[in-house]
């Protein structure tokens, strides 16, 4: 019973693909030094196996997996997995219950460079520097180390929430060679010190980082070109955000005040706004992703367009007043709808960028109302509306 609810489910967890990891410089997975995605053959029982690997030094593995129930199509999360090694138990995740503040921490489970660049949740069968509470039972962090000459069976079980179990088998033969693919060493002169605080200062643009907002310490792509930062790639995860801050003194006054920082995303490096503030001649942002950033200038109004009604119309028959409210470049910061000079509610739907009121709220009693209604994004451009309905 989960939330008193009693859910048929008799289907076993689904895998999908499993990795190995090369923990050091001195490890290797299949003579490789990189990360290697293992072949994954179903068997008619439901279980899995992996072509055997050679391995040495201290490795770790990634699963990919979900649970389905027997009467929805919709993919869930397994409720518990755990390793064996030789048989005795290496790790534990258990995802039974964990508290709302750790949820931050979940981008350090799954292999976050995999998620974002394939769109593919790898959770890492092992742990590092993540306090997540969902870790039990860890031998050495879940982080096996192979020997020359030596064989291991790893076993993976994964469990949903009626305890239906999944499992898989790999043979591990340890074998020390010399690899020749290695995960290339790409050094910049920005080493970031996880525990530290880091400023990064060049040209207009000032980066700071506080300590502990990375998990590990890394080697930083930082560039500024004209007003564009290059803060590495959105492939690490971060605990906190990292401040952004631009200098704008050499822009004029009109233009400093439609200014904002924007984050570069997709193939059209396409701006999207970032939460800007101006303090005097600095712009100042804070973003939890990496990626490349820009100053960029909004100086056209939002929309407005009326969606169920047009100028003059009776609307007694109507149960909702809808409005369209749009701005392709900063975004909506702030709206406003009044009637006959009376505040009303219009509720905002994000996704569909529609205001709504409801007239069973009974605040709009006349029969002639004149509507008016203020957006303003967020530079501070803002449009007004005015139109005039009936009602009996």
């Amino acid at each position: 019973m989960l939330f008193g609810l009693d859910i048929k489910d008799s289907k076993l967890p689904t895998i999908t693909s499993i990795y190995a990891y090369p923990l050091n410089e001195n490890s290797h997975v299949n003579n490789a030094k990189t990360k290697q995605a293992l072949r994954l053959i179903p068997l008619k029982n439901g279980d899995y196996t992996v072509e055997n690997i050679k391995a040495f030094g201290k490795i770790g593995f990634g699963i990919t997996t979900w649970d389905r129930q027997d009467l929805a199509a919709n993919k869930n999360g397994v409720y518990n997995i755990q390793t064996f090694v030789n048989g005795s138990k290496n790790f534990e995740l258990d995802f039974k219950r964990f508290s709302f503040d750790e949820t931050k921490h979940i981008n350090q489970l799954i292999d976050y460079n995999i998620f974002r660049t394939k769109r593919q949740r790898v959770q890492k069968l092992f742990r590092t520097n993540n306090p997540l509470s969902i870790y039990k039972d860890l031998y050495n962090e879940g982080i096996i180390t192979v020997e020359d000459s030596t064989y291991k069976v790893f076993k993976i079980k994964v469990s949903d929430f009626k305890n239906n179990t999944s499992w898989v088998t790999l043979s591990i033969k340890g074998e020390k060679n010399e690899p020749f693919k290695t995960e290339p060493k790409e050094q910049t002169p920005y080493y970031i010190y996880a525990n530290k605080n880091t400023t990064l200062k060049e040209k207009s643009v000032n980066v700071s980082i506080f300590s502990d907002t990375f998990y590990e310490d890394f080697y930083m792509d930082f560039n500024v070109n004209a007003d564009t930062l290059t803060l590495h790639e959105d492939i690490i995860p971060l605990q906190k955000s990292v401040k952004i801050s631009y200098d704008i003194s050499k822009y004029n006054k009109d233009d400093k005040n439609k200014l904002f920082i924007a984050r570069l995303s997709g193939y059209n490096k396409t701006p999207y706004y970032t939460s800007t503030k101006r303090q005097g001649d600095t712009l100042i942002a804070y973003t939890k992703k990496l990626g490349t950033f820009t100053l960029a200038k909004d100086e056209e109004k939002p929309t407005v367009t009326p969606i169920n009604f047009k100028k003059g119309q009776w609307l007694s028959k109507y149960r909702f007043l809808k409005i369209k409210i749009d701005d392709g470049v900063s975004g909506i910061s702030n709206y406003r709808a009044t009637v006959n000079n009376k505040w009303i509610l219009m509720e905002y739907d994000y996704k569909t960028k529609t205001l709504t009121h409801d007239f069973n709220d009974g605040i709009i009693t006349d029969t002639k109302n004149n509507l008016k209604i203020i957006v303003t994004d967020n530079v501070g451009n803002s449009s007004t509306f005015e139109t005039i309905f009936y009602r009996k």
